[in-house]
């Protein structure tokens, strides 16, 4: 096999046209490794060329070893090789590699072919590798997974590509068209190559093409040595080093030069897309390949996903499935808050928020119905709304119900096939995306749908851990679209001359005139090994390519474009502080050439000044920074101050900070931004007071009637179930089996305490009233303030011959004095409200709801907490209605942690 040798700054154009025209007469293929250097190769001799059908032809390596190998199996790739893997395990191996799932085979299946592709391609003798104790467990696992993969291919007649990769397989119909096979810049050769081009060069004529010196490949093991650099005085041109302190500086620097000509420019930084979302497209645009997982498509199939998989069917208490199929709180609420999805799917966090507030972890199309009605039924007895006003606040919750039915609908989809109608619907322009974009999605998918043309047993039976085939399927086609990539595509307008930031990935063997590089930083040329398993002294013992190998051989065409421009600008970021500093491939070429490094001094006014004269040609001059004052008027109120509704934890919250109640009460600011997967205290909180509250409610009659408190645990129990069974929606599932058994078991016997406790101070009593939930409010209201409409609920109120008793259940914690005195505060504002001040015939009770006790009995107040009266709740109520702003909290302390410190700023406000 001939080997010619040209050097780094030959011009492989002249090359090839010259070969061309020494072999007129001869069908020639030449074999690329670098695509891009094939493409453009190509426009140049097919613009000078006069010949219709020309005896040569361009291949890129990868097409010519597809071409290269025949079988009458069927070839697999990509996601169907990893289906293959994962049908082909049996049940003793996925037991010991604890795989429940498809997806947690792929990281495996990555590995294995990883692995088992390379001791082929590098013809290693398996029983010649020394293991380590470690790694023979986990090879020996891996080899027997190789064996039962082997056969799962010869049963289906599969073949996967390091397989196809065999002599036996050489298609010669194929290489019997040419005479003559020319690889360009093949710098690489692994021993089946080596094998593979013996037997080849016996039939045709073999010969490679290297734009390096002679003395830098060895051609008897076929790998290169090094890269000699050109002597200064046969440098082809000028080198510029440039060195920036970030990004930002570094991009403007490059903005700078664009005027001065063209260069062909390219990032170094394989992840740096975002910082050219503020660029000018149709005056810098890039070509960088962009994942499709960052298309608003991928977004929603994503939250599509999540949702689906999140899907189950609602059971009793008694653990009996029922037909109803229920949603996560969390996969909705993620759904909900993003805006490509609303776009397709309708807005509805406003109603979804309702439950959301009332701490739901589970949603259905039924809950939402259920809701719905008990809303209006509300608000007809409020007698305040028209037919039109109703049927408007329905239809709100009707939507939900009705998304959430789609949804039922999709998770009864079980292939690709049946999905592939609404996967193709997704794509249309309501999500805005642009039109290179869904070509490349729906190419995506109508590869994906192949998988199920294939003959797998069952494919998707047991592929997944949970009942959401469908939702799986959509996280399956999100893996396939994690590997599809697109250009982003600019309309210029005619005669447009745009420079284009390349990938350095896409950079061709073409000399060129002037060249610019950046992003120069760190280490360089970035490459892959697979280090699964093998160490890197075992590698290198085996023959397996090493980082170092991968590094001078992807350094070759870095070297190749900056030798051969006339004109080279390379940038890097250098920030010490960071650890960031120049490659080691801008090293080498500082330190043989000595060159001087320009470093950016770019002020805050002309970065400034380059930014306003590149977004706005329009405008020029000086711009200065300037920061206007804060105002203080955020906090104004309007002249006339809507009445206030006013409850217990109203007059708190207004006594504390006038400004947090106004936003709490008025605006409603809040939205839910995270869904809890515990039975938070709230929630928890609320049973127990049904709980209370309806065994009070049950027990009413007997007490009233019969003065009889006596109670069974039994008929607690079943009232329990009753109100868990309507709490169903609100208790985490992982705990509701706990909560039965522990939790609520202490209340039952709690509630047993409270009524012997009952029996005890009012078995005596010959007239007995009970009100559960009392709705208190004042008798004479206009007496405080005819703006203010009292309202407050009551857990428990009773009046016998001497006295009336007020109850508050707690769940709390009550080991401090502050936590019972705050409760007691409650329950002393409900006495003013009745009877405008302290009356004697009321006790407070404070009732431990974990153990039924009044933690009240023989507590003395004490002075250093304040007490509610009349005087400070007028003081409190004028003081909202008459300031012209809304105070603010006394104390800091109270603004630490208030959700709206962003919105008052407390610190502006108050100097």
């Amino acid at each position: 096999m001939k080997i010619s040798y040209f050097g780094l700054q030959s011009d492989i154009i002249e090359i090839i046209q010259n070969s061309v025209e020494n072999t007129m007469t001869e069908d020639v293929l030449y074999v690329f490794s670098n695509y891009q250097s094939m493409k453009e190769v190509d426009v140049v001799l097919k613009k000078s060329s006069t010949s219709l059908f020309p005896s040569y032809a361009f291949m890129s390596e990868t097409d010519f070893y597809e071409h290269l190998f025949k079988t009458d199996r069927i070839l697999l790739k990509e996601e169907k090789e990893v289906i293959l893997f994962y049908k082909s395990l049996d049940k003793k191996t996925r037991e010991e590699l604890n795989i429940n799932s498809y997806f947690d085979v792929i990281d495996i299946a990555y590995n294995y072919y990883g692995l088992f592709s390379e001791l082929q391609e590098y013809k290693v003798n398996i029983d010649e590798i020394k293991f380590d104790r470690w790694q023979l467990k986990i090879f020996n696992t891996m080899n027997e997974i190789h064996n039962n993969f082997q056969k799962e291919c010869d049963k289906r007649r599969f073949v996967v590509k390091h397989m196809l990769r065999d002599v036996n397989n050489i298609d010669y119909n194929f290489l019997n068209k040419y005479k003559k096979i020319i690889f360009i810049n093949k710098l690489k050769f692994t021993p089946f190559e080596k094998e593979l081009y013996e037997i080849i060069n016996k039939q045709k004529d073999l010969e490679i093409y290297l734009q390096i010196e002679e003395s830098d490949f060895n051609e008897e093991s076929l790998k290169l040595k090094q890269i000699t650099f050109p002597e200064t005085n046969k440098l082809s041109g000028e080198i510029k080093i440039k060195e920036a302190p970030n990004k930002f500086v570094q991009l403007l620097e490059l903005i700078g030069t664009l005027n001065e000509e063209q260069s062909y420019i390219y990032d170094a930084d394989d992840i740096n897309t975002d910082d050219y979302q503020l660029l000018n497209q149709s005056k810098l645009s890039h070509t960088i390949k962009l994942s499709l997982n960052k298309t608003k498509i991928y977004e929603v199939i994503e939250l599509l996903s999540n949702i689906l998989k999140s899907a189950t069917h609602n059971k009793t208490l008694h653990g009996q499935r029922t037909q109803e199929i229920i949603f996560s709180m969390n996969s909705l609420l993620e759904a909900f808050k993003n805006e490509c999805f609303k776009k397709k799917y309708s807005n509805h966090e406003g109603v979804f928020q309702v439950f959301a507030r009332e701490n739901y972890k589970y949603l259905s199309a039924k809950e939402v119905r259920n809701k719905a009605d008990y809303k209006i039924n509300l608000l007809k007895e409020k007698n305040k709304f028209t037919d039109d006003e109703l049927a408007k606040e329905y239809n709100k919750y009707e939507k939900l119900a009705v998304f959430l039915e789609e949804m039922e609908v999709l998770l009864n989809i079980k292939s690709y096939k049946d999905y592939i109608s609404f996967l193709e619907n997704l794509a249309d322009k309501d999500l805005g995306e642009q039109y290179y974009i869904k070509d490349r999605y729906l190419e995506a998918l109508s590869e994906i749908v192949t998988i199920e043309d294939f003959n797998f047993d069952g494919l998707w039976d047991k592929f997944f851990d949970d009942m959401s085939i469908s939702g799986n399927l959509l996280k399956l086609f999100l893996k396939y679209l994690d590997k599809k990539d697109f250009s982003l595509i600019i309309e210029k307008d005619e005669g447009d001359k745009a420079s284009r930031i390349n990938s350095l990935d896409s950079i061709s063997e073409i000399n060129k005139e002037s060249i610019y590089l950046f992003n120069l930083q760190g280490s360089l040329p970035k490459v892959r090994i697979n280090n699964f398993l093998l160490t890197k002294p075992q590698r290198a013992e085996l023959g397996l390519p090493t980082k170092e190998d991968e590094k001078l051989i992807n350094s070759f065409i870095f070297y190749k474009n900056i030798f051969s421009a006339k004109k080279v600008t390379l940038s890097y970021i250098k920030n010490l502080d960071e650890k960031i500093e120049s490659s080691s491939l801008v090293a080498e070429i500082i330190l043989k050439y000595n060159l001087q490094v320009e470093t950016s001094e770019i002020s805050e006014d002309v970065v400034l000044n380059i930014i306003k004269g590149y977004f706005d040609r329009s405008k020029e001059g000086n711009y200065n920074i300037s920061h206007n004052e804060f105002i203080k008027s955020d906090l104004l109120k309007p002249e006339i101050v809507p009445n206030i509704s006013l409850g217990y934890y109203d007059y708190e919250a207004l006594e504390k900070c006038q400004y947090r109640y106004f936003l709490d009460s008025f605006l409603k600011i809040e939205n839910i931004e995270e869904i809890t997967t515990i039975f938070d205290l709230n929630s928890f909180g609320s049973v127990i007071h049904k709980i209370f509250e309806e065994v009070m409610s049950r027990k009413k009659d007997d007490i009233e009637m019969r003065n009889n408190f006596s109670i069974s645990e039994e008929e607690i129990r079943d009232e329990l179930e009753k109100i868990l069974n309507q709490s169903i929606y609100v208790i985490p599932r992982d705990y509701l089996e706990f909560y039965k058994k522990v939790s609520f078991e202490s209340i039952v016997k709690a509630v047993v305490n409270f009524f012997n406790l009952l029996s005890r101070e009012l078995l005596s009593s010959s007239t007995i009233e009970i009100v559960s939930e009392q709705r208190v409010k004042q008798k004479k209201e206009t007496q405080i303030d005819p703006r203010v409409f009292i309202n407050g609920i009551m857990d428990l109120h009773i009046k016998s011959d001497d006295k009336e008793i007020y109850v508050d259940y707690k769940s709390g914690n009550l080991s401090k004095d502050d936590k019972i005195e705050k409760a007691l505060k409650q329950l002393d504002y409900y006495e003013l409200m009745e009877y405008g001040g302290k009356n004697e015939r009321v006790e407070k009770w404070i009732i431990d709801a974990w153990n039924g006790n009044n933690v009240t009995k023989n507590y003395n107040r004490k002075e250093k907490f304040d007490t509610i009266t009349m005087e400070n709740l007028k003081e409190i109520i004028n003081s909202y209605f008459q300031e012209k702003k809304y105070l603010l909290a006394d104390k800091i302390t109270d603004c630490m942690y208030c959700k709206y410190v962003h919105i008052c700023r407390r610190g502006d406000e108050i100097e």
